[in-house]
This record gives C-alpha cells, sequence and structure tokens, in this order.
C-alpha cells in the first residue's frame, strides 16, 4: 500500500499542485497541535466511510484545505467550508449561552485559543466554562458538523 500511497502522491503533485504552485501542507514544523487533529479526524472519516485504499492529505492552497483520494474518485474540502464549520458552532454556542443569559454579553470560545476550544477546553486538567457552554462537547459538535459537510460532499461526487 506504501508504494501504491507514493505513486499516486507523485502523480499529483506533478500534474496537478505544481501548475497552480500548490503543495501538500506539511505541518510537522507547526507548532499548534490543531493540524495534526484534524489531519487524524481526516484519516479516520476515510477509514470510516471509505472501503479499501484510500488517502487523506492537508493541502497549502488558495482553493483547497484538504483532500481524500480513493482509486479514481477524489473528494475536496474547498477553503470556507471549515469556516463555515466553525461560525455554525459559533452561532450554537451563542444560542446556548443568550438563553441561559440573555443580557450577557457574547463571547467566542476560541478567540483565545482555537485549540484549547477545540480540545474541549481541558487546561490544568480542569474543564473549562466558557460563556455558559462546556467545551468539552464542542469537539462533539465539530466532529458531526465535518462528517456532514464530506459526506455530502462525497455523495455529491
Amino acid at each position: 500500500m506504501q508504494g501504491y500511497k507514493s505513486s499516486v502522491e507523485e502523480y499529483i503533485q506533478k500534474n496537478i499542485l505544481s501548475k497552480t504552485c500548490e503543495v501538500y501542507f506539511d505541518f510537522s514544523s507547526e507548532k499548534d497541535y490543531l493540524y495534526r487533529q484534524l489531519d487524524l479526524i481526516g484519516k479516520c472519516l476515510c477509514l470510516e466511510y471509505v472501503n479499501g485504499q484510500s488517502s487523506f492529505y492537508l493541502i497549502d492552497s488558495v482553493r483547497v484545505q484538504a483532500g481524500a483520494i480513493h482509486k479514481y474518485q477524489t473528494v475536496l474540502v474547498f477553503k470556507g467550508m471549515l469556516e463555515l464549520i466553525f461560525r455554525t458552532s459559533a452561532m450554537m454556542v451563542g444560542a446556548e449561552r443568550r438563553g441561559k443569559e440573555p443580557d450577557g454579553a457574547f463571547y467566542e470560545p476560541w478567540r483565545d485559543n482555537l485549540n484549547l476550544w477545540i480540545n474541549g477546553g481541558i487546561l490544568s486538567g480542569k474543564m473549562m466554562n466558557i460563556g455558559g457552554f462546556m467545551m468539552k462537547y464542542t469537539e462533539i459538535y465539530l466532529i458531526c458538523l465535518l462528517k456532514q459537510c464530506l459526506c455530502f460532499l462525497y455523495c455529491m461526487r
């Protein structure tokens, strides 16, 4: 399988990405673990929904953020989709807070640390309650929304 994956990666880099100055995103030098988590989520989604050999990549591109490849089919996550997921999550968090504290100001839970928000708000072994919303559940919402977007794209192929 490694030989197949390498040949697919090389073909895509040579024939597609090189023409548009795009590359596979190398997150190994990044300090934030967010990219590793998104990569892991993408690979797990491929294993869960796609039978057989498949590959998932984060892409450094103007148009595309990620791609999944399975035989002769490709699913791309275009820029704006992840922002849509974060905005939808923000609306859910805001609605929860406004329901509990209608006079309070809205606070985006990821304003200080996006990685902390995605990881369930765990800081020094304690759960965080930001905006009246337990951050443990935001990861579940985020993954469910991401799954729905990827499943929608896969079905639309």
